[in-house]
């Protein structure tokens, strides 16, 4: 009888495929939100605005003040200036009480969700109006602004720096994970009424 011999490599290469054919939904190097992340990151956003609200940080520009750098992601900037703020304890009691283990790891999260979050909320938005709001669009007014002799410079450096981080978050969010997508699916609502409330 013929003896089968399995080597340590054959054996890691078939280990290595069984963990790849376990993630669902995904394409090599992408592995889908957490259930659990999401909603620790669901958890944090009321407390978060009690906090922003105590400290009035949305009245501190340099804070809340958005400066992408080709990028959207809102909650790895906002972590770099709370970082220097006085709120940094405060902040850092409420996330790791939401459940994350670091605030890297919730500006990791919060970024990837809110970009599937308007990835959703866009495509559903051009259900409804399809050829509307696209990147296209917004480079002709920039163009019509820039070339718009009757407002002020202030006005005009205000309208192109508007527009201009508009297109860098719908080409950032366009690209959003389908599998991130999918993860949020079911959490829209609840992420629908949670930015409600803290409006």
């Amino acid at each position: 009888m013929r003896k089968t011999y399995t080597s340590p490599l054959r054996a890691l290469l078939v280990l290595f495929a069984l963990i790849i054919l376990s993630i669902p939904q995904t394409s090599l190097g992408e592995v889908a939100l957490k259930d659990a992340d999401i909603r620790h990151f669901i958890a944090a956003i009321k407390p978060l605005d009690k906090l922003g609200k105590k400290y009035a940080l949305d009245q501190d520009k340099d804070m809340m003040s958005q400066t992408m750098d080709g990028e959207f992601n809102p909650m790895s900037q906002s972590l770099k200036r709370i970082r220097k703020h006085e709120a940094y304890g405060e902040f850092k009691h409420i996330i790791q009480k939401a459940g994350f283990s670091s605030d890297e790891e919730w500006a990791m999260v919060g970024d990837r969700v809110m970009k599937a979050f308007i990835a959703l909320k866009m495509k559903k938005e051009m259900q409804h109006q399809p050829g509307q709001g696209g990147v296209g669009e917004l480079e002709e007014s920039l163009k019509q602004i820039e070339n718009n002799q009757h407002i002020s410079s202030e006005m005009k450096e205000r309208l192109l720096k508007q527009i201009k981080q508009s297109i860098i978050m719908i080409k950032s969010v366009s690209n959003s994970s389908p599998a991130d997508q999918n993860a949020l699916r079911p959490h829209m609502d609840n992420l629908n009424t949670q930015f409600k409330d803290v409006e």
